[in-house]
């Protein structure tokens, strides 16, 4: 509803706009917008890495739970799912109050690297407080990763193909998601679990730091996710096509 109320504002101080829009069938308009995303290799490399990230975030959506579940009460877990999401809001209040105006790559390299190190904390123990703070602490650098994404991609793709562009983004980066939806329970069951159970083959090394038994194959699992997502920060830091975002984004705050 708020949000509802501020769109209707904006909407009446803008007042009306009339454009012009070209007749042209689905397969036209695709072709373009992919011809649009493909031309620009610094928003392709970001759009591949973000739907590897997107990959990792969702094997955390589908086992975050389950993990808790094998450590605590369900009303527990309801709490510690609440706290932790509101990281999200802290952050997001954070952009809103102090913005983000210049070296997107920047924020985004070290918003990535912090996130992979809460990421893999989530894992690594068992304590109920210590899984709460790390996973507020990821959560809380969202909004600063998906702020700098959608401003690197929107500032350097043509605003009149923004939504063709867009679409196929979208599509492109959820798919990341949705193969983790699938192979999420399987890698947990059938992987992971069985190398933490009491006579596994990480029992005696990796369960002596993270635990064995149930829960902990999937801890293993955020912990090397995790890791993975705080060297693709690296990457990205030293990608010179995803730098140029940032140098195209600043020539066009100039002109404008």
């Amino acid at each position: 509803m708020f949000a509802s109320v501020i769109i209707v504002g904006i909407r009446k101080t803008l007042g009306k706009t009339k454009t012009k829009q070209s007749k042209q069938n689905f397969i036209a308009d695709f072709k373009e917008g992919f011809q649009e995303f493909s031309k620009n290799k610094g928003v392709v490399w970001l759009v591949g890495i973000t739907m590897i990230v997107l990959f990792f975030v969702g094997l955390l959506q589908s086992l975050f739970i389950p993990m808790l579940l094998s450590l605590t009460s369900p009303k527990t877990t309801g709490i510690v799912q609440s706290i932790c999401a509101s990281g999200m809001l802290i952050g997001s209040l954070f952009i809103g109050l102090f913005g983000s105006k210049s070296k997107h790559v920047k924020v985004l390299s070290i918003s990535l690297f912090l996130a992979g190190l809460f990421f893999a904390n989530i894992g690594l123990s068992t304590s109920i407080i210590f899984i709460t703070l790390v996973g507020f602490m990821f959560f809380a650098t969202l909004p600063f990763i998906n702020t700098s994404i959608e401003v690197l991609i929107r500032r350097n793709i043509d605003n009149k193909k923004q939504g063709r562009v867009w679409a196929i983004i979208s599509t492109i980066t959820y798919l990341g998601s949705i193969v983790a939806f699938v192979v999420a329970g399987f890698l947990a069951d059938n992987v992971f679990n069985s190398l933490l159970e009491v006579n596994g083959k990480l029992a005696g090394t990796v369960g002596f730091i993270i635990g064995i038994g149930e829960g902990r194959g999937i801890g293993l699992m955020l912990i090397v996710s995790g890791i993975i997502i705080s060297f693709i920060s690296l990457l990205i830091f030293r990608n010179k096509f995803i730098k140029n975002l940032d140098k195209n984004d600043e020539k066009q705050i100039f002109i404008q």
